[in-house]
Protein backbone atom coordinates (compact mmCIF):
# COMPACT_ATOMS: atom_id res chain seq x y z
CA UNK A 1 0.00 0.00 0.00
CA UNK A 2 2.87 2.57 1.16
CA UNK A 3 4.90 1.56 -2.35
CA UNK A 4 1.76 1.99 -4.04
CA UNK A 5 1.19 5.86 -2.56
CA UNK A 6 4.89 6.39 -3.28
CA UNK A 7 4.77 5.42 -6.65
CA UNK A 8 1.50 7.61 -7.33
CA UNK A 9 3.46 10.38 -5.58
CA UNK A 10 6.24 10.21 -8.27
CA UNK A 11 3.94 10.18 -11.13
CA UNK A 12 2.04 13.14 -9.51
CA UNK A 13 5.74 15.26 -8.68
CA UNK A 14 7.02 13.85 -12.31
CA UNK A 15 3.96 15.49 -14.38
CA UNK A 16 3.18 18.33 -12.05
CA UNK A 17 5.70 20.65 -14.25
CA UNK A 18 3.98 19.88 -17.40
CA UNK A 19 0.71 20.17 -16.21
CA UNK A 20 1.10 23.45 -15.18
CA UNK A 21 3.04 24.33 -18.27
CA UNK A 22 -0.94 23.41 -19.89
CA UNK A 23 -2.67 24.94 -17.23
CA UNK A 24 -0.84 28.30 -18.38
CA UNK A 25 -2.10 28.52 -21.86
CA UNK A 26 -3.87 30.45 -23.51
CA UNK A 27 -5.91 27.20 -25.23
CA UNK A 28 -6.73 25.79 -21.72
CA UNK A 29 -8.23 28.94 -20.40
CA UNK A 30 -10.23 29.03 -23.74
CA UNK A 31 -11.42 24.90 -23.34
CA UNK A 32 -12.37 25.50 -20.09
CA UNK A 33 -14.14 28.44 -20.72
CA UNK A 34 -15.72 26.89 -23.84
CA UNK A 35 -16.81 23.38 -22.71
CA UNK A 36 -18.65 25.26 -19.45
CA UNK A 37 -20.90 27.33 -22.13
CA UNK A 38 -21.77 23.78 -24.39
CA UNK A 39 -22.81 22.26 -21.13
CA UNK A 40 -24.51 25.15 -19.89
CA UNK A 41 -26.68 25.32 -23.01
CA UNK A 42 -27.23 22.08 -23.20
CA UNK A 43 -28.65 21.95 -19.80
CA UNK A 44 -32.21 23.52 -20.67
CA UNK A 45 -31.37 26.65 -18.34
CA UNK A 46 -33.69 29.58 -18.25
CA UNK A 47 -33.79 32.89 -16.37
CA UNK A 48 -33.99 33.21 -13.23
CA UNK A 49 -36.61 34.82 -10.47
CA UNK A 50 -35.37 37.77 -8.89
CA UNK A 51 -36.96 36.48 -5.58
CA UNK A 52 -34.85 33.45 -6.01
CA UNK A 53 -32.09 32.10 -3.44
CA UNK A 54 -28.48 33.50 -3.08
CA UNK A 55 -26.22 30.93 -4.68
CA UNK A 56 -22.43 30.96 -3.51
CA UNK A 57 -19.60 28.80 -4.11
CA UNK A 58 -17.25 28.33 -1.02
CA UNK A 59 -14.31 26.17 -0.79
CA UNK A 60 -15.53 25.89 3.23
CA UNK A 61 -15.82 22.03 4.23
CA UNK A 62 -12.23 21.13 3.36
CA UNK A 63 -10.87 21.51 6.56
CA UNK A 64 -10.05 25.14 6.77
CA UNK A 65 -11.33 27.29 9.68
CA UNK A 66 -10.85 30.17 7.74
CA UNK A 67 -13.22 29.39 4.90
CA UNK A 68 -15.70 28.23 7.59
CA UNK A 69 -15.31 31.75 9.17
CA UNK A 70 -15.66 33.55 5.25
CA UNK A 71 -19.09 31.24 4.80
CA UNK A 72 -20.20 31.80 8.60
CA UNK A 73 -19.80 35.42 8.13
CA UNK A 74 -21.53 35.34 4.33
CA UNK A 75 -24.56 33.79 5.94
CA UNK A 76 -25.09 35.99 8.94
CA UNK A 77 -25.63 38.97 6.88
CA UNK A 78 -27.29 37.39 3.80
CA UNK A 79 -31.14 37.53 4.05
CA UNK A 80 -33.14 34.84 2.62
CA UNK A 81 -32.71 31.70 1.23
CA UNK A 82 -29.00 30.80 0.44
CA UNK A 83 -27.83 27.56 -1.47
CA UNK A 84 -24.45 26.69 -0.90
CA UNK A 85 -21.76 24.70 -3.27
CA UNK A 86 -19.10 23.03 -1.74
CA UNK A 87 -16.46 20.82 -3.74
CA UNK A 88 -15.66 19.26 -0.41
CA UNK A 89 -17.00 17.98 2.68
CA UNK A 90 -13.92 16.30 4.59
CA UNK A 91 -15.04 18.69 7.64
CA UNK A 92 -19.03 19.36 8.26
CA UNK A 93 -20.59 22.67 7.80
CA UNK A 94 -24.01 23.11 7.69
CA UNK A 95 -24.74 20.56 10.77
CA UNK A 96 -23.03 23.94 12.83
CA UNK A 97 -25.75 26.39 11.83
CA UNK A 98 -28.57 26.70 14.17
CA UNK A 99 -31.73 28.25 14.71
CA UNK A 100 -33.14 30.12 11.34
CA UNK A 101 -30.08 29.20 9.49
CA UNK A 102 -30.55 25.31 9.61
CA UNK A 103 -34.07 26.08 7.98
CA UNK A 104 -32.78 28.80 5.19
CA UNK A 105 -29.34 27.46 4.20
CA UNK A 106 -29.49 24.38 1.63
CA UNK A 107 -25.75 22.49 0.82
CA UNK A 108 -24.49 20.67 -2.05
CA UNK A 109 -21.34 18.82 -2.86
CA UNK A 110 -19.65 19.33 -6.28
CA UNK A 111 -16.41 17.51 -6.15
CA UNK A 112 -15.34 18.75 -9.43
CA UNK A 113 -16.84 21.78 -10.00
CA UNK A 114 -13.64 23.86 -9.74
CA UNK A 115 -10.43 20.96 -9.21
CA UNK A 116 -10.66 19.04 -12.34
CA UNK A 117 -10.21 19.35 -15.67
CA UNK A 118 -12.93 20.43 -18.13
CA UNK A 119 -14.36 16.73 -19.47
CA UNK A 120 -13.92 15.58 -15.80
CA UNK A 121 -16.16 18.74 -15.19
CA UNK A 122 -19.24 17.75 -17.08
CA UNK A 123 -21.88 17.00 -14.53
CA UNK A 124 -20.76 19.27 -11.95
CA UNK A 125 -21.64 22.10 -14.66
CA UNK A 126 -24.15 20.35 -15.88
CA UNK A 127 -25.87 20.83 -12.48
CA UNK A 128 -24.62 24.16 -11.35
CA UNK A 129 -26.39 25.42 -14.53
CA UNK A 130 -29.50 24.20 -13.35
CA UNK A 131 -28.91 25.56 -10.08
CA UNK A 132 -28.94 28.49 -11.80
CA UNK A 133 -32.18 29.29 -12.56
CA UNK A 134 -33.34 29.18 -9.27
CA UNK A 135 -30.33 31.96 -8.10
CA UNK A 136 -31.12 35.90 -7.57
CA UNK A 137 -27.48 36.08 -7.21
CA UNK A 138 -24.44 34.02 -7.60
CA UNK A 139 -21.68 34.60 -5.60
CA UNK A 140 -17.59 32.99 -4.82
CA UNK A 141 -15.79 33.25 -1.71
CA UNK A 142 -12.41 34.46 -3.29
CA UNK A 143 -10.09 34.25 -0.35
CA UNK A 144 -6.77 33.27 -2.05
CA UNK A 145 -8.15 30.94 -4.69
CA UNK A 146 -8.66 33.91 -7.31
CA UNK A 147 -5.22 34.59 -8.45
CA UNK A 148 -3.58 31.59 -9.84
CA UNK A 149 -1.94 29.48 -6.75
CA UNK A 150 -3.64 26.93 -8.87
CA UNK A 151 -4.01 27.82 -12.02
CA UNK A 152 -6.84 25.48 -13.44
CA UNK A 153 -9.03 25.96 -10.32
CA UNK A 154 -8.88 29.84 -10.61
CA UNK A 155 -9.63 29.57 -14.44
CA UNK A 156 -13.06 27.44 -12.59
CA UNK A 157 -13.95 29.83 -10.86
CA UNK A 158 -13.86 32.68 -13.52
CA UNK A 159 -15.73 30.90 -16.08
CA UNK A 160 -18.67 29.74 -13.61
CA UNK A 161 -18.52 33.77 -13.31
CA UNK A 162 -19.21 34.17 -16.86
CA UNK A 163 -21.73 31.19 -17.41
CA UNK A 164 -24.05 33.36 -14.53
CA UNK A 165 -23.69 36.43 -16.71
CA UNK A 166 -25.33 34.21 -19.20
CA UNK A 167 -28.01 33.25 -17.08
CA UNK A 168 -28.85 36.61 -15.80
CA UNK A 169 -27.86 36.41 -12.60
CA UNK A 170 -25.53 39.12 -11.07
CA UNK A 171 -22.49 37.66 -10.07
CA UNK A 172 -19.96 38.86 -7.00
CA UNK A 173 -16.19 37.79 -6.29
CA UNK A 174 -16.29 38.53 -3.01
CA UNK A 175 -12.91 39.57 -0.69
CA UNK A 176 -10.33 37.98 -2.49
CA UNK A 177 -6.45 38.53 -2.66
CA UNK A 178 -4.32 39.42 -5.78
CA UNK A 179 -0.57 38.41 -5.67
CA UNK A 180 2.09 40.07 -7.84
CA UNK A 181 2.60 37.49 -9.82
CA UNK A 182 -0.56 36.54 -11.37
CA UNK A 183 -0.30 34.10 -14.26
CA UNK A 184 -1.03 36.12 -17.52
CA UNK A 185 -4.03 33.85 -18.31
CA UNK A 186 -5.70 34.13 -14.90
CA UNK A 187 -5.28 38.08 -15.34
CA UNK A 188 -7.02 38.03 -18.59
CA UNK A 189 -9.52 36.07 -17.44
CA UNK A 190 -10.30 37.83 -14.54
CA UNK A 191 -10.43 41.24 -16.62
CA UNK A 192 -12.66 39.68 -18.82
CA UNK A 193 -15.36 38.70 -16.07
CA UNK A 194 -14.71 42.37 -14.40
CA UNK A 195 -17.71 44.19 -16.90
CA UNK A 196 -20.28 42.02 -15.67
CA UNK A 197 -18.88 40.60 -12.32
CA UNK A 198 -18.63 42.94 -9.04
CA UNK A 199 -15.31 42.25 -7.73
CA UNK A 200 -14.05 42.84 -4.07
CA UNK A 201 -10.08 42.40 -3.19
CA UNK A 202 -9.89 42.28 0.36
CA UNK A 203 -6.67 44.78 0.68
CA UNK A 204 -5.11 47.98 -0.76
CA UNK A 205 -2.38 46.30 -2.91
CA UNK A 206 -4.53 43.49 -4.32
CA UNK A 207 -7.05 46.30 -5.33
CA UNK A 208 -4.12 48.57 -6.69
CA UNK A 209 -2.75 45.92 -8.84
CA UNK A 210 -6.31 44.71 -10.42
CA UNK A 211 -6.87 48.69 -11.18
CA UNK A 212 -3.92 48.59 -13.16
CA UNK A 213 -4.69 45.80 -14.73
CA UNK A 214 -8.02 47.49 -16.08
CA UNK A 215 -10.05 45.55 -14.26
CA UNK A 216 -13.64 46.92 -14.23
CA UNK A 217 -16.19 46.99 -11.32
CA UNK A 218 -13.79 47.10 -8.51
CA UNK A 219 -14.95 47.49 -4.59
CA UNK A 220 -11.94 47.61 -2.34
CA UNK A 221 -13.42 46.13 0.50
CA UNK A 222 -11.77 43.91 3.22
CA UNK A 223 -12.40 39.98 4.40
CA UNK A 224 -15.41 38.68 4.81
CA UNK A 225 -14.63 37.36 8.04
CA UNK A 226 -13.93 40.31 9.50
CA UNK A 227 -17.88 41.44 9.14
CA UNK A 228 -18.55 38.33 11.89
CA UNK A 229 -17.97 39.38 15.62
CA UNK A 230 -19.85 36.15 17.23
CA UNK A 231 -17.55 33.75 19.70
CA UNK A 232 -18.24 30.84 21.53
CA UNK A 233 -16.09 29.50 24.63
CA UNK A 234 -15.09 25.81 23.73
CA UNK A 235 -15.68 23.37 26.28
CA UNK A 236 -14.24 19.44 26.80
CA UNK A 237 -10.10 19.38 27.57
CA UNK A 238 -9.83 22.93 25.86
CA UNK A 239 -12.68 24.80 28.30
CA UNK A 240 -10.62 23.05 31.38
CA UNK A 241 -7.17 24.41 30.51
CA UNK A 242 -8.96 28.07 29.98
CA UNK A 243 -10.20 27.72 32.98
CA UNK A 244 -7.09 26.83 34.50
CA UNK A 245 -5.17 29.37 32.58
CA UNK A 246 -7.98 32.05 34.40
CA UNK A 247 -7.58 30.57 37.57
CA UNK A 248 -3.56 30.96 37.81
CA UNK A 249 -3.63 34.16 35.64
CA UNK A 250 -1.65 32.42 33.29
CA UNK A 251 -1.28 34.57 30.17
CA UNK A 252 -0.88 32.30 27.04
CA UNK A 253 -0.10 32.83 23.17
CA UNK A 254 -1.70 30.77 20.02
CA UNK A 255 0.64 29.07 17.77
CA UNK A 256 0.09 27.70 14.14
CA UNK A 257 2.77 26.11 12.60
CA UNK A 258 0.99 26.08 8.83
CA UNK A 259 1.56 22.72 6.89
CA UNK A 260 1.41 24.26 3.23
CA UNK A 261 4.84 26.51 4.55
CA UNK A 262 6.41 23.32 5.87
CA UNK A 263 6.24 21.44 2.26
CA UNK A 264 8.80 24.24 1.19
CA UNK A 265 11.09 24.70 4.23
CA UNK A 266 12.01 22.90 7.48
CA UNK A 267 10.41 24.94 10.06
CA UNK A 268 11.51 22.95 12.79
CA UNK A 269 15.00 24.95 14.10
CA UNK A 270 12.85 28.11 13.43
CA UNK A 271 9.91 27.52 15.77
CA UNK A 272 11.78 25.88 18.14
CA UNK A 273 13.28 29.22 18.67
CA UNK A 274 9.92 30.93 18.45
CA UNK A 275 9.00 28.41 21.37
CA UNK A 276 12.03 29.26 23.68
CA UNK A 277 11.74 32.82 23.60
CA UNK A 278 7.90 32.21 24.55
CA UNK A 279 8.77 30.65 27.52
CA UNK A 280 11.29 32.87 28.49
CA UNK A 281 8.81 35.78 28.40
CA UNK A 282 7.00 33.03 30.96
CA UNK A 283 3.99 32.77 28.33
CA UNK A 284 1.93 29.37 27.97
CA UNK A 285 1.04 28.20 24.46
CA UNK A 286 -1.69 26.75 22.85
CA UNK A 287 -0.48 25.12 19.50
CA UNK A 288 -3.71 25.34 16.76
CA UNK A 289 -3.59 23.75 13.66
CA UNK A 290 -5.36 25.95 11.58
CA UNK A 291 -6.50 23.61 9.21
CA UNK A 292 -6.47 19.43 8.64
CA UNK A 293 -6.52 17.75 5.69
CA UNK A 294 -4.81 15.61 3.27
CA UNK A 295 -1.41 17.07 1.95
CA UNK A 296 -1.00 20.52 4.09
CA UNK A 297 -2.09 19.80 7.62
CA UNK A 298 -1.14 21.82 10.19
CA UNK A 299 -1.59 19.03 12.91
CA UNK A 300 1.33 16.92 12.18
CA UNK A 301 3.66 19.69 12.83
CA UNK A 302 1.97 20.82 15.93
CA UNK A 303 2.30 17.85 17.53
CA UNK A 304 5.65 17.13 16.61
CA UNK A 305 6.51 20.51 18.31
CA UNK A 306 4.34 19.78 20.93
CA UNK A 307 5.86 16.72 21.80
CA UNK A 308 9.54 18.10 21.56
CA UNK A 309 9.21 21.38 23.02
CA UNK A 310 5.67 21.36 25.06
CA UNK A 311 5.54 21.93 28.74
CA UNK A 312 2.98 20.53 31.37
CA UNK A 313 1.11 24.18 31.07
CA UNK A 314 0.86 24.03 27.36
CA UNK A 315 -1.97 22.47 25.82
CA UNK A 316 -2.42 21.16 21.98
CA UNK A 317 -5.70 20.99 20.08
CA UNK A 318 -5.53 18.26 17.77
CA UNK A 319 -9.42 18.30 16.22
CA UNK A 320 -10.35 21.46 14.12
CA UNK A 321 -12.58 24.37 15.99
CA UNK A 322 -15.28 26.67 14.40
CA UNK A 323 -14.27 29.91 14.02
CA UNK A 324 -16.46 31.30 16.69
CA UNK A 325 -14.32 29.54 19.22
CA UNK A 326 -10.93 30.73 17.94
CA UNK A 327 -12.68 34.39 18.00
CA UNK A 328 -13.24 33.25 21.84
CA UNK A 329 -9.51 32.49 21.97
CA UNK A 330 -8.16 34.92 20.23
CA UNK A 331 -9.51 37.59 22.75
CA UNK A 332 -7.99 36.30 25.57
CA UNK A 333 -4.45 35.36 23.77
CA UNK A 334 -2.07 37.58 24.64
CA UNK A 335 -0.92 37.56 21.10
CA UNK A 336 -1.02 35.08 18.04
CA UNK A 337 1.78 33.57 15.74
CA UNK A 338 0.55 31.87 12.65
CA UNK A 339 1.52 30.79 9.62
CA UNK A 340 -2.38 30.71 8.47
CA UNK A 341 -3.55 34.32 7.56
CA UNK A 342 -7.02 33.67 8.43
CA UNK A 343 -6.26 32.94 12.35
CA UNK A 344 -4.42 36.38 11.79
CA UNK A 345 -7.55 37.66 10.67
CA UNK A 346 -9.16 36.43 13.17
CA UNK A 347 -6.70 37.59 15.90
CA UNK A 348 -7.06 40.93 14.62
CA UNK A 349 -10.89 41.29 14.32
CA UNK A 350 -10.78 40.62 18.25
CA UNK A 351 -8.14 43.22 18.85
CA UNK A 352 -4.98 40.41 19.63
CA UNK A 353 -2.08 41.17 17.35
CA UNK A 354 -0.69 38.55 15.27
CA UNK A 355 2.43 37.94 14.00
CA UNK A 356 2.17 36.38 10.49
CA UNK A 357 4.53 34.47 7.88
CA UNK A 358 3.89 36.24 4.57
CA UNK A 359 3.06 33.74 1.72
CA UNK A 360 1.92 34.42 -1.65
CA UNK A 361 1.98 38.48 -1.21
CA UNK A 362 -1.61 38.37 1.01
CA UNK A 363 -0.17 39.15 4.37
CA UNK A 364 1.19 42.19 3.48
CA UNK A 365 -2.27 44.26 2.30
CA UNK A 366 -3.56 42.34 5.10
CA UNK A 367 -1.46 44.52 7.65
CA UNK A 368 -1.69 47.56 5.40
CA UNK A 369 -5.13 47.78 6.60
CA UNK A 370 -3.92 47.83 10.29
CA UNK A 371 -0.87 50.09 9.14
CA UNK A 372 1.40 47.09 11.21
CA UNK A 373 3.94 46.17 8.56
CA UNK A 374 6.38 44.96 11.40
CA UNK A 375 3.74 42.39 12.09
CA UNK A 376 4.52 40.49 8.92
CA UNK A 377 7.52 38.09 8.70
CA UNK A 378 8.13 36.05 5.41
CA UNK A 379 8.73 32.95 6.08
CA UNK A 380 12.90 32.08 4.70
CA UNK A 381 16.00 30.55 6.82
CA UNK A 382 16.52 31.98 9.63
CA UNK A 383 12.50 33.04 10.18
CA UNK A 384 12.79 31.82 13.83
CA UNK A 385 15.14 34.93 14.89
CA UNK A 386 12.74 37.54 13.39
CA UNK A 387 9.58 36.29 14.82
CA UNK A 388 11.14 35.93 18.55
CA UNK A 389 12.54 39.56 18.52
CA UNK A 390 8.84 40.79 17.42
CA UNK A 391 7.77 38.37 20.24
CA UNK A 392 9.50 40.56 22.92
CA UNK A 393 8.82 43.84 20.91
CA UNK A 394 4.89 42.89 21.22
CA UNK A 395 5.44 41.97 24.93
CA UNK A 396 6.93 44.86 25.89
CA UNK A 397 4.79 47.12 23.62
CA UNK A 398 1.60 44.84 23.50
CA UNK A 399 -0.95 48.10 24.87
CA UNK A 400 0.47 50.38 21.80
CA UNK A 401 -0.16 47.78 19.59
CA UNK A 402 -3.12 46.69 20.71
CA UNK A 403 -4.27 50.62 20.46
CA UNK A 404 -3.61 50.49 16.50
CA UNK A 405 -5.70 47.54 16.10
CA UNK A 406 -8.60 49.28 17.53
CA UNK A 407 -8.23 52.24 15.54
CA UNK A 408 -8.34 50.84 12.76
CA UNK A 409 -10.83 47.76 13.31
CA UNK A 410 -13.70 49.82 13.07
CA UNK A 411 -12.93 51.09 9.01
CA UNK A 412 -11.57 47.71 8.03
CA UNK A 413 -14.81 46.01 9.74
CA UNK A 414 -16.75 48.79 7.84
CA UNK A 415 -14.77 48.02 4.08
CA UNK A 416 -15.66 43.75 4.98
CA UNK A 417 -19.49 44.80 5.04
CA UNK A 418 -19.26 46.71 1.30
CA UNK A 419 -18.52 43.05 0.26
CA UNK A 420 -22.68 42.55 1.03
CA UNK A 421 -23.10 46.35 -0.57
CA UNK A 422 -23.21 47.88 3.48
CA UNK A 423 -20.59 49.73 5.00
CA UNK A 424 -18.32 52.92 4.18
Amino acid sequence: MRARFRIRNHVKNTLRPFVRRVWNTRLYAWAVRWADVLVFSLSGWRRPSRSGYTLVLSPAGDGNIGDHAVLNSFIAHTPGDIHVVLFAARSLVHPHLGGDDAQRVSVSVERHVVMSPPLFRIRSIWRFSRLLRGASSFHIHGTDTMDGGHIAASLARLSLCNLARRAGVPTAVLGFSWRPDVPRVVADACVGISGHSTLYPRDPQGFRRLEALGAQNLTQAADVAFAHQKSVRPSGPLGDWLDECERTATPFIVLNISGLIARGIDQRPEYRRIVEQVQSLGLSILYLPHVIRPGDSDLEPCVELFEECGRPRDYLQRMLLSPEQVQYLAVRAEFSISGRMHLSILSLNNGTPAITLATAGKVEGLCELFRLPELTVQPVPGFGEAVAHRAVELTRGRAEVRSRIAQGLPSVRAQSLRNFGQGV
